[in-house]
């Protein structure tokens, strides 16, 4: 009797779940009675299409420890070949890439990455494409000592204009 009434409850609830196409997560109607048990997903607008949002992966997927939070403050090319290197050797497929990726994110390029168009991404190499295009100006240059050595402040320059033109 108690397996009877189980697929009466799996298909209310199902019948309360509508889909909504603008996040590519699944939504409980305000009814008040929805599952509290099921995990919750924050309702706002991925930059990923619905083939990765709604991809499910059932191993669990962590982040290695050599693999930093990127802040866009250093080289973007360097943080990409990490996190492909643990991807690869996690054997990711290409949604986790993508959702693993996007913790990796903080500061300015958690606001670059929060900036993408809706479904705008469809693939891990397209998200990568846009990222080092965004922050390809952090890539690390090495800089000839003989050539820092040659810096010299001009005279009537104040003191934020040399530091400006020294970094560059």
């Amino acid at each position: 009797m108690g397996n009877c009434e189980v697929p009466y409850v799996m298909s209310v609830r199902a019948s309360r779940r509508k889909s909504s196409s603008d996040t590519g997560y699944d939504t409980v109607s305000n009814s008040g009675s929805e599952d509290l048990s099921m995990p919750y997903r924050w309702p706002k607008l991925m930059p990923f299409t619905s083939r990765i949002t709604r991809f499910r992966y059932y191993r669990r997927a962590k982040l290695p420890p050599n693999v930093r939070v990127y802040k866009g403050n250093k080289d973007s090319e360097d943080h990409l070949s990490i996190l492909s290197a643990a991807a690869e050797q996690e054997k990711w497929p290409m949604p986790v890439w993508c959702k693993m990726f996007r913790q990796t994110l903080s500061g300015s390029a958690r606001n670059w990455f929060d900036s993408l168009d809706p479904k705008s991404v469809d693939g891990f190499e397209e998200l990568s494409s846009k990222f080092l295009e965004e922050f390809s100006q952090q890539k690390r240059y090495d800089k000839d000592p003989t050539e820092i050595n040659g810096i010299k402040r001009k005279p009537n320059e104040g003191l934020q204009a040399f530091m400006d033109r020294f970094k560059e």
